[in-house]
């Protein structure tokens, strides 16, 4: 059986920054704690993992996850991209929207961008990874990726870096109130 990891990404300075016009005090301890679990993880089983895929924005990714994700590399891990390099800022985008007015519905196209995401991944996987085969996807957190019942699938975080968002996109919105 197939055996996905997915890492949610953790938001950078500079998305941070993109997003909330600031970054936040507790960023550096928060950031560090999250790939420091993730890099812990990742190099008891890194021998073992033949796939990387990217379901993100590799614009601002964090410079420990790079770190991570070349030592995949260095040990034989192929990277695999999405072709179609916006749907992942679509659905970011469409999460963003949704926080903005109360956050009370994600909405049909946040569902719909997350199916084609899903979609686009499991594609990937069918042409690159083996029955017996580990990859590990690196994903922007905002997505929910849906794959079949056929693969182990495995979440490694310490949190959400969606939660994290989230906390402080909520206190922007009452300190504006």
């Amino acid at each position: 059986m197939k055996t996905l990891i997915l890492v949610p990404m953790m938001y950078s300075q500079e998305d941070l920054k993109g997003i909330l016009d600031r970054v936040p005090q507790d960023f550096q301890k928060e950031s560090d704690e999250y790939w420091s679990y993730i890099e812990e993880r990742l190099n008891k089983i890194e021998p073992s993992v033949n796939s990387i895929y990217m379901v993100c924005s590799e614009e601002n990714i964090d410079p420990r996850a790079a770190q991570i994700i070349s030592s995949l590399q260095a040990k034989g891990a192929e990277v695999h991209r999405l072709e179609d390099k916006a749907l992942a800022g679509e659905a970011r985008a469409w999460y963003l929207m949704a926080q903005d007015i109360g956050g009370l519905i994600e909405g049909e196209f946040l569902e719909e961008v997350n199916r084609e995401l899903g979609d686009a991944l499991r594609r990937m996987l069918d042409s690159s990874l083996g029955n017996m085969d580990v990859g590990v996807v690196f994903f922007e957190p905002t997505c929910r990726l849906f794959l079949g019942d056929d693969l182990r699938v495995i979440r490694m975080s310490p949190f959400d870096p969606r939660d994290y968002l989230t906390r402080y996109l909520v206190l922007r919105r009452i300190s504006s109130e």
